[in-house]
């Protein structure tokens, strides 16, 4: 449950640090 949540957290920040830079203009 915990290690889920840590992987979910993991992904949604590793897709905003990317769409950060390439998806900046997309917002």
């Amino acid at each position: 449950m915990f290690i889920s949540s840590c992987k979910k957290l993991r992904i949604m920040k590793g897709s905003e640090a990317r769409g950060l830079s390439s998806g900046a203009s997309h917002t």
